[in-house]
């Protein structure tokens, strides 16, 4: 609240507005133009002093007793009297909270843009405005809204002591221009309040950020912002950096000129500065790599300001050359190891291409004392024997005919490894070859009282194989199903898919866990034998039926279920127009 200067009063006496007072209308009208062009440049911390002067020289002008602004809070429920002007001497009557539902058609009739106006206070209900204004011996008053860019925030209000004649149209106006340049200059107080505060809060927040460096730059290149992790990438204290220039302080001469010319760009309007890495200095020109972003952004009075936020890379840096110390250690490990693998393999496989040269190359003589010792097994077998001879006689026929399969597996793998086996594709009768496996396998299940069993289509199928191969895989896959079932039996089937042809073999074996169903084909591997029995085989079985499959163009898969059994499938393709 403020009285009314004495010069104010000096000067408008003769002059104030009354019904159809034209010159006071044309002072008036003067008064708003030199409040419009003052306004204009008016300083923030200024506005609260402006609006009271303004107020009582244009109170005085009006010949208004009490001039005040009510703001609206409709969320709590009040109206309050701020910039309170009165004409009287001594102190002002007391401010109350005025319960909006005193004046409960005022903020709605106000952002409608409407002018209450009350010609005669007696007809106000008693209330807190009513006893306000009656403290004040107000008689009559006008409220002109003032709204924002939220919309109706409160109204002006002009009170006059004496009974008059109601406000004149040209009044009203006129105080209707007032209205609307205090609520200008109210919201532009607001609007920069908002911003102080909001930068502050930055402020405050980057200055307790302990990692990440920030400054701030006016468009001259003066220090106007550096927090502590500033001072600490860079060595200056704030008060040391503040209204020196960025080159000055943290840029090499050798891009000095650079990023001069670019910042003064950008603060006029051109490219912006990308981010990326710098390699700046401290305060004692030691390097200091960064990541550095660029912000510009306007200052409370418009002018451009650029922030920068750094990253210290020194840590990245020394991780970098150190990473880069390893990497080459390591090629050089990696290197030398390579060659002595080089010359390793080299060797494997000279050793190999020998065993498999020798194996290739005597399998005959190799099988001829096997040969030899099962003739003289099966001779003596037919001699007069005691019940102790001929368990070791049988045992020894096991032993040889064990030793015999290994053989033969063995010289399988290595005439595989030295491609001396090629396919020599025919057409063949699914027919004929389940005869052929019926003669060959079906005594040897009923021997062992499991049951065997072949299923194939009355419509003949014809395969385009390699019949020895196909005879071979499927006679390993069978000795396998003999191996591992104890009871009930096998099934082989083949039948049509497309223009392949399906060969199953199903067993009612142990079966094969999940887990080792990617690993029976690989070489050596066995499923318990652990102590490596040799009559179980050296685990090359299923190796060898997987590389033959592949030469004659199969594809052969497995699935199975522990306790329940297995199948596998072999699938080749079908000769053509042999309907």
């Amino acid at each position: 609240m403020m009285e009314v200067p004495e010069k104010i009063l000096a000067a408008d006496k003769g002059h104030v507005l009354t019904h159809g007072s034209t010159k006071a209308c044309d002072d008036y009208r003067d008064l708003l133009l030199e409040l419009a062009a003052s306004f204009i440049s008016l300083p923030v911390d200024e506005i609260d002093d402006a609006i009271d002067d303004a107020q009582a020289q244009v109170a005085a002008i009006s010949a208004a007793d009490h001039a005040f602004i009510l703001v609206y809070d409709v969320a709590a429920g009040i109206a309050f009297v701020k910039h309170h002007w009165h004409a009287a001497e001594g102190s002002p009557w007391a401010l109350p909270l005025i319960p909006l539902a005193d004046i409960a058609d005022w903020p709605s009739r106000h952002a409608r843009g409407e002018t209450v106006a009350i010609d005669d206070l007696s007809t106000l209900a008693a209330s807190g405005l009513g006893d306000f204004l009656n403290a004040g011996q107000a008689k009559k008053l006008i409220a002109l809204p003032l709204s924002g860019k939220g919309g109706c925030f409160g109204c002006l209000v002009f009170c006059k002591a004496v009974e008059t004649a109601p406000f004149a149209t040209e009044e009203l106006q006129l105080h209707g221009v007032f209205a609307r340049l205090l609520a200008g200059l109210h919201e532009r107080k607001r609007s920069e309040s908002s911003l102080r505060e909001s930068e502050a809060r930055f402020r405050s927040l980057f200055e307790q950020i302990e990692n990440i460096a920030v400054q701030g730059y006016n468009q001259r290149r003066e220090v106007i912002f550096w927090n502590k992790a500033s001072q600490n990438l860079y060595g200056y204290r704030a008060e040391e950096a503040l209204g020196r220039r960025l080159e000055d302080l943290v840029i090499p001469p050798p891009i000095r000129d650079g990023v001069v010319e670019a910042i003064t760009s950008w603060a006029r309007g051109g490219a912006a500065i990308p981010p990326g890495d710098l390699l700046l200095h401290d305060k004692d020109g030691k390097p200091v790599p960064v990541y550095s972003s660029h912000v510009m952004l306007r200052g409370i009075a418009g002018e451009p300001e650029m922030y920068c936020v750094d990253l210290d890379l020194s840590e990245q840096r020394r991780a970098a050359l150190e990473l880069d110390r390893y990497r080459l250690q390591l090629e050089q490990l990696v290197e030398q190891r390579t060659r002595e693998l080089a010359v390793a393999k080299d060797a494997a496989e000279a050793a190999n291409q020998a065993k498999t040269k020798f194996l290739a190359a005597s399998s005959h003589d190799l099988r001829q004392p096997l040969m030899a010792i099962s003739l003289f097994l099966d001779a003596l077998s037919r001699t007069p024997l005691n019940q102790e001879q001929s368990r070791l006689t049988d045992h020894m026929g096991r032993c040889v005919r064990s030793l015999g399969e290994m053989l033969n597996t063995l010289l399988d793998i290595a005439r595989l490894d030295s491609g001396a086996i090629e396919a020599n594709f025919s057409v063949e009768c699914a027919g004929e070859l389940c005869r052929w496996l019926d003669n060959e396998f079906a005594s040897v299940f009923m021997r062992k009282r499991l049951r065997f069993m072949l299923f194939f289509p009355l419509r003949e199928v014809f395969l385009l194989t390699d019949i020895k191969l196909l005879k071979s895989i499927l006679r390993n896959l069978l000795d396998n199903a003999l191996k591992f079932c104890d009871h009930g039996g096998v099934l082989v089937g083949i039948r049509r898919r497309g223009k392949h042809a399906l060969i199953q073999v199903w067993d009612t074996g142990s079966g094969i866990a999940p887990e080792n169903l990617d690993l029976i084909f690989g070489e050596y591997y066995q499923i318990g034998n652990e102590e490596r029995d040799p009559e179980k085989g050296v685990g090359l079985g299923l190796s060898i039926v997987l590389r033959q499959a592949r030469l004659i163009g199969a594809e052969i898969r497995c699935r199975s279920l522990p306790g329940k059994g297995s199948v596998f499938e072999i699938e080749l393709p079908l000769a053509e127009n042999r309907e």
